[in-house]
């Protein structure tokens, strides 16, 4: 029972808390980053890459101090795997806007830059 608690523990603070708020900071940022100015901009990048590695010490901390076998592995992996895929929406956002290469043609409204095609 105590080891059930102590994974229950680990998944709760590690994924529910940091990798599920990285991943909703980081959606949130790559929609809105095309109407956000330079500072803006940058205040967010920052601020994720703060969530990144908060996220990526919490997940090894916990796996740590959790000696469960193939478990310990597990909760870091899936917690990198979270912390990958919200630096890939944001570069993604930095590279090719708020909707991808073809978000001229696609969006009529939106950015400053947004317009029919």
């Amino acid at each position: 029972f105590i080891i059930a608690a102590k994974l229950l523990v680990m998944v709760t603070r590690v994924i529910f808390e940091n990798d599920l708020q990285l991943l909703l900071q980081a959606s949130f940022c790559s929609l809105t980053f095309d109407t956000m100015g330079p500072i803006g901009q940058l205040k967010a990048v920052l601020s994720i890459g703060l969530g990144v590695a908060g996220a990526t010490y919490k997940s090894f901390v916990a796996a740590r101090a959790y000696d469960a076998g193939r478990t310990r592995i597990t909760i870091p992996v899936i917690s990198l795997g979270f912390v990958v895929f919200a630096c890939a929406k944001v570069a993604a956002a930095y590279t090719h806007g708020t909707n991808g290469p073809e978000s001229k043609a696609a969006c009529p409204v939106g950015g400053p830059n947004r317009q029919w095609a």
